[in-house]
């Protein structure tokens, strides 16, 4: 898998990539997690809307099955059932993570500083 993406991007790139990806995911849990807890249908679908697309980019088909799941039962005003897939989905996508960065632990170390548009490229 590690190796599709370095295909297409440096390993620094690869590296921003999962970081942002992870910021991301971590903010979007926040959000099920809160609108669970206020029972806001409409609020997680929109959460789980960025999961189903994310979690397909980094090759997280479990998630992403999960994140489909919950959407549809947001949409379907079923919490009861929401409420059991968004545990499973947390879990998955732990499950995911860990998988992945104990294959590939360069994945875990901050990507490089880009420059900034006041900092040239160094060559």
């Amino acid at each position: 898998m590690l190796q599709n993406f370095q295909r297409c991007l440096s390993l620094d790139e690869l590296q921003e990539f999962f970081h942002q990806h992870r910021q991301m995911m971590q903010q979007t849990e926040q959000q099920i997690t809160q609108a669970l807890a206020d029972n806001d249908l409409p609020t997680l679908g929109k959460a789980i809307h960025k999961i189903v697309g994310s979690a397909a980019t980094p090759c997280f088909p479990m998630v992403h099955r999960l994140a489909h799941s919950l959407a549809e039962a947001a949409r379907g005003n079923r919490l009861e059932l929401a409420r059991a897939l968004a545990t499973e989905l947390l879990a998955a996508r732990t499950e995911a993570w860990q998988l992945l960065t104990s294959r590939y632990p360069q994945l875990n170390k901050p990507a490089a500083a880009q420059p900034t548009s006041s900092q040239p490229a160094q060559p």
